[in-house]
């Protein structure tokens, strides 16, 4: 059974539908289910302790969720470092020279974008250089979001020469206005993304991104769910976390001279 809540990270639509889709697998006995969740991290506990209530009413169900560290919340997880992902991109951004660099981010009331935003205020402080919150807009990890969130900080520093996006897509947006209002990439501001999804490689300029496992982390999470499945009482109420490593992939949107780097693998 494949099922989408058909909504953004924290929208009331979304959790709603979300919760509707828990309890109909539930209710229809599967052995197991690995999701992405659409909960808020300010209300999670409550939120995670109900559905594990009613995964367990009937027979335990094993839950994993793909992408946050729900560990702490006894839910198995296979997740991303985000804070240390986030400090990749800028600290490559600062050792292509940039002295002020932006960063073009998701919803504020995500866990996964809070830890993006530290990673990549922690590395400006510690390269001692300038930040400031007119630096930092909001997205949705749309295209468009991208290309509308851009304008602020591109107005109020007009002189920036480093942007990271939290995605490919909203970077594809930054591109777009950069390219509009007569801003060479990488000459005069260099770009890095979030994902490596294929488009960021076909680019021109190709996009340099962080690229995370993304199948991998479904592979792994699968293999976590059948041996939850298979062996029920192994390390029973004991959550398991694997943290998914991420590089850093150079393409022309920061050295212009990077060759193409087509990795196909992961497609």
């Amino acid at each position: 059974m494949i099922c989408d809540a058909q909504g953004t990270y924290g929208d009331k639509q979304a959790i709603k539908r979300e919760k509707e889709l828990f309890r109909r697998m539930i209710a229809s006995r599967v052995d197991g289910i690995i999701f992405v969740s659409s909960v808020s991290t300010e209300n999670r506990e409550k939120y995670f302790s109900q559905i594990k209530k009613q995964a367990n009413k009937y027979k335990n169900i094993p839950l994993v969720s793909i992408e946050r560290d729900l560990t702490s919340v006894g839910i198995d997880s296979v997740y991303f470092d985000g804070y240390a992902n986030a400090r990749m991109a800028t600290q490559h951004l600062i050792e292509c020279g940039c002295k002020k660099i932006g960063h073009i981010t998701g919803p504020t009331h995500m866990e996964i974008v809070k830890e993006r935003v530290k990673g990549y205020k922690d590395c400006l402080k510690e390269n001692n250089l300038y930040l400031g919150e007119e630096m930092i807009a909001h997205g949705d990890y749309s295209y468009l979001s991208g290309y509308v969130a851009v304008k602020q900080p591109m107005e109020q520093v007009p002189d920036m020469d480093g942007l990271f996006c939290g995605n490919d897509q909203m970077a594809i947006g930054v591109m777009k206005y950069l390219n509009e209002h007569g801003k060479r990439i990488p000459e005069d501001i260099k770009l890095v993304g979030y994902d490596d999804v294929f488009l960021a490689s076909v680019l021109e300029p190709s996009l340099s991104t962080i690229h995370v496992r993304k199948r991998h982390a479904g592979i792994e999470a699968a293999k976590m769910l059948f041996k939850r499945i298979e062996n029920p009482n192994e390390n029973f109420g004991q959550p398991v976390g694997i943290k998914m490593d991420a590089r850093l992939v150079v393409r022309q949107s920061t050295v212009k001279t990077a060759s193409g780097d087509w990795d196909l693998v992961d497609w």
